[in-house]
C-alpha cells in the first residue's frame, strides 16, 4: 500500500494509571493509521478497549491480539475491558481527552463504525511500564464484504469542519 494511501492520526493521549506512592507516569500516546483517507472520513465511531494481558505468554502475545480480533469478528462477547472508550475520528483528531491505563502488559483494541456497521479493526499489544510510548495500531477492514464508502474529502479535518 502507498503511503499516499494510509492516513495516520495521532490521536488518544493516554495515561498510565499509578498509585499515590509511585512516580509519575508519562503520558502514552495511541497513533491510529487508516488504511485511507476515506476510511478514516466514513469511521464515525471509533472504539477503543485496552485488556489486561499481564498473565498471557510472553512468547505469544500476538495471540491476545488475533484471540480478540477473531471475538470481535464472530460476534462473540469480548472479555471485561480495563477501559471502553466510544468516541468519534474528528474528536480524536482535536485531542479528545485522555483515558487512563494502568501499568502492565496491555491489549489495545480499535473498531470503527460507518452508519452502526463495523467498518475497520486493529490491535496491538504493549508494555505499559512508564516513560513516553507510542501505540501504534494499524487499522484494516474487519471482513473481506467491507466496503469503505467514497468521499470528495482529501483530508480528515476537512470532513471534521463540514467542509466536504
Amino acid at each position: 500500500m502507498s503511503a499516499r494511501r494510509l492516513f495516520t492520526l495521532a490521536v488518544l493521549a493516554i495515561s498510565a494509571g499509578c498509585s499515590a506512592k509511585d512516580a509519575a507516569i508519562a503520558p502514552t500516546s495511541v497513533v491510529l493509521t487508516f488504511p485511507s483517507t476515506e476510511a478514516a472520513v466514513a469511521s464515525d465511531s471509533v472504539q477503543i478497549q485496552v485488556f489486561d494481558e499481564t498473565a498471557a505468554d510472553p512468547a505469544n502475545l500476538s495471540g491476545a491480539c488475533e484471540d480478540l480480533v477473531a471475538q470481535v469478528g464472530s460476534s462473540q462477547a469480548l472479555p471485561a475491558a480495563l477501559v471502553d472508550v466510544s468516541t468519534s475520528a474528528c474528536a480524536l483528531q482535536s485531542g479528545d481527552d485522555p483515558i487512563t491505563v494502568g501499568v502492565g502488559v496491555r491489549a489495545f483494541l480499535v473498531t470503527t463504525t460507518s452508519n452502526g456497521t463495523g467498518l475497520l479493526i486493529g490491535c496491538t499489544v504493549e508494555s505499559v511500564e512508564g516513560g513516553s510510548l507510542l501505540v501504534p495500531i494499524d487499522l484494516v477492514p474487519l471482513s473481506d464484504a467491507v466496503v469503505v464508502p467514497t468521499t470528495t474529502c482529501t483530508a480528515l479535518s476537512q470532513h471534521c469542519s463540514g467542509g466536504c
